[in-house]
């Protein structure tokens, strides 16, 4: 064999050790992307549920409106399945709030968290009331989400997050999760 036909024998294995390299990256981004989404996904459906049943009771308002959030979120079956179950099963998982808001902001920025909050805001407000259990947690999930001081006041008053849609997905947010920005 010649130099040039050891030169391309080499760089044509070198090029196939890369390739392959860059799929294996690319699949574990993929799943991990998967795994992130997830945690993002129980911790949103988690905290959803401990607002809505901080007063002892889910209305039949607020277990609706998180059902709608679900299917609004264009998610894959099992992912539906995943925040509806987490959902339901919140209440015996032996979970506090500051442990879904540490499985959301595994995945969640600043962005996000706020977005959640605002979420949260909704779904405590969904039976047309804010109970003293639900208010005290809501100002809790603040600070466990590491919101700005003054963040809590600011959503009891009706704020809303000024973010996109562009920047809910720049900052991690679900694409579906996304989708849901007005």
């Amino acid at each position: 064999m010649n130099l040039v036909m050891i030169i391309c024998l080499v760089a044509v294995a070198m090029v196939l050790v890369l390739s392959i390299q860059m799929l294996k990256n690319r699949a574990c981004g993929v799943a991990e992307d998967k795994v992130m989404k997830n945690y993002f996904l129980m911790g949103l459906s988690g905290l959803m549920a401990r607002i809505a049943m901080a007063d002892g009771c889910v209305t039949n308002d607020e277990a609706d409106l998180a059902y709608r959030i679900f299917n609004n979120m264009k998610l894959s079956d099992s992912e539906k399945a995943l925040c509806i179950g987490r959902f339901v099963s919140a209440r015996r998982d032996g979970l506090e709030a500051r442990d879904h808001a540490k499985r959301f902001m595994a995945y969640g920025n600043f962005v996000a968290c706020e977005y959640l909050y605002y979420l949260l805001w909704t779904i405590a407000g969904a039976d047309g009331r804010l109970d003293e259990s639900e208010d005290k947690l809501l100002k809790d999930i603040a600070m466990y989400l590491g919101l700005p001081e003054g963040s809590y006041e600011a959503y009891k008053n009706g704020k809303k997050p000024r973010c996109s849609k562009a920047e809910l997905i720049g900052a991690g947010v679900p694409e579906s999760l996304a989708a849901l920005a007005g």
